[in-house]
């Protein structure tokens, strides 16, 4: 459906309006219906960080503790953030929970394709297009329980700083931090604009931050007997890092040594190209027309006939993009050209795409995840891109 859309749309066989609220609708109806018929057990099952999740939240709602169950001691791997989301929604929502994870989902898109609108023009119609073309952006995402929350988050704080309502922007940015710490992008990008744009409340936004840790850390303290925001650092460098021995002081250092270099390099060829979609799980998410896990060529299209070539051929190519593969390994190096001195919030969404990536594989806990968050941003930055280019060859 999407092929056959997006080329009568590049043909002009088909005209659209410039309304950002019919792209989130295609997109909203398309996934409705993809999950519609879906098992709610599944949604709360089927990962094992949802479960985790889901009882750290119960069990907060229960008994105002962070652990699997009231009388399990503490657990602090993860920031208090996701359990009060997951607790909240399987305690009154079990059932429809599925679908608020989809109107975070639409909002997140709906917050960058607004803004890139804005910026952009008419050029915001092949970002978005690319996004909607790619469909492991929507196949997984109401599944990956704390990355859909992180996405919005992190929209949302790029699309009120560009507004300049900046404490919505920082509620946004300090809930992501407590979703996933890697969201600490955001928080950078936060006070890089505030200083940048209005440094009277740079140190006001400095404090509050401060205290809304503080709360936290004090509450871990009474209830759940640790002084802290989480373990989920210490965790990944003690039990995912490149050498699980080291402390984070050693790990810190050893990170600027060739090997670490060479191990944050492999995990992004795991997570980018070729190797992002191997089957390196019990199975695979995502059809894969070019080879199976024992390397033979899947025969699932009948290449005898006119439609299985057609199909067989437009299936490798959309394979290629998504991947991605050959020449749309090297796409994401066409946003560095978005820098653009006069626009500080596009240099801002181009280092929030560059951080999270570059976060994401400093250990082997990486959060195979990591390119939801790049896609989403490419909506932006891609326009971005046109925009710049087309604009330095009439000039």
């Amino acid at each position: 459906v999407n092929v056959v859309f997006i080329t009568l749309l590049l043909l002009g066989k088909i005209r659209l309006n410039n309304d950002v609220n019919y792209y989130i609708s295609v997109i909203g109806i398309f996934q409705f219906l993809n999950i519609r018929n879906i098992s709610s057990n599944y949604f709360w099952e089927s990962v094992p960080d949802s479960i985790t999740y889901r009882l750290l939240g119960e069990s907060f709602f229960s008994c105002f503790k962070l652990a699997i169950s009231c009388d399990s001691p503490p657990l602090l791997q993860w920031p208090l953030g996701q359990p009060l989301i997951s607790g909240f929604l399987s305690k009154y929502f079990y059932e429809t929970a599925k679908y608020f994870y989809l109107i975070m989902f639409l909002l997140a898109v709906y917050f960058i394709t607004k803004l890139a609108k804005k910026h952009f023009g008419k050029y915001f119609i092949v970002g978005i297009a690319y996004f909607i073309f790619m469909p492991n952006n929507y196949e997984l995402s109401s599944f990956i329980i704390s990355e859909t929350p992180y996405l919005l988050f992190t929209s949302g704080t790029i699309y009120f700083l560009d507004k300049k309502n900046y404490k919505t922007a920082f509620v946004f940015a300090v809930s992501g931090f407590f979703v996933r710490p890697i969201a600490v992008v955001n928080l950078f990008i936060f006070y890089l604009f505030i200083f940048s744009k209005k440094r009277s409340v740079f140190l006001k936004y400095i404090i509050v931050l401060l205290a809304v840790c503080l709360l936290v850390m004090s509450y871990n303290f009474v209830y759940n007997d640790a002084f802290l925001i989480s373990t989920t650092i210490s965790t990944n460098i003690e039990g995912d890092g490149f050498n699980p021995s080291d402390s984070n002081f050693e790990y810190s250092v050893s990170l600027f040594q060739n090997e670490n270099f060479d191990n944050v390099f492999n995990n992004i060829s795991r997570l980018y190209g070729e190797g992002s979609r191997n089957c390196v799980f019990s199975y695979c998410f995502i059809y894969n027309p070019l080879f199976k896990p024992d390397g033979t060529v899947p025969n699932n299209l009948n290449n005898n006939s006119i439609m299985g070539i057609i199909f067989n051929f437009l299936s490798i190519q959309i394979f290629k993009i998504i991947s991605p593969l050959g020449i749309w390994v090297y796409v994401p190096f066409l946003f560095l050209l978005t820098i653009n001195k006069a626009k500080l919030i596009s240099n801002l969404v181009l280092l929030g795409f560059i951080l999270n990536i570059l976060l994401s594989v400093l250990t082997y806990e990486y959060g195979s995840r990591w390119w939801l968050v790049p896609n989403l941003l490419s909506i932006y930055l891609l326009p971005s891109f046109l925009h710049n280019f087309f604009n330095l060859i009439k000039n």
